[in-house]
């Protein structure tokens, strides 16, 4: 085997190997969740609250909350958390309700 091909097969078994490592929580996710349902949640922004307020409120034990206020603000179109106006409505996804 040529000495060139060699580093090419190995900087591919490293890329998978790396991109399985990045997406391992998300498979394992994938393949342990069984039905998808997600509980949505909307909640009117009030002076003073924070994405990150209104997710911790509404999030359960088993969530990742940087990660819940990392898809609210996808879902939400939100650009800059930071400018959130009172009177918009936000809506929160998890998985399990809130006891």
């Amino acid at each position: 085997m040529n000495k060139s091909l060699a580093v090419t097969i190995m900087i591919a078994i490293s890329t998978l190997t790396a991109g399985v490592a990045v997406n391992a929580d998300l498979a394992r996710d994938y393949l342990s969740a069984g039905k998808n349902e997600l509980i949505e949640y909307r909640k009117e922004v009030a002076p003073g609250d924070t994405l990150w307020n209104i997710c911790a409120e509404i999030a359960t034990d088993k969530e990742d909350l940087s990660r819940l206020v990392w898809q609210a603000q996808k879902d939400n179109h939100i650009s800059d958390p930071a400018e959130l106006q009172p009177g918009r409505i936000v809506v929160v996804r998890v998985r399990e309700a809130r006891r």
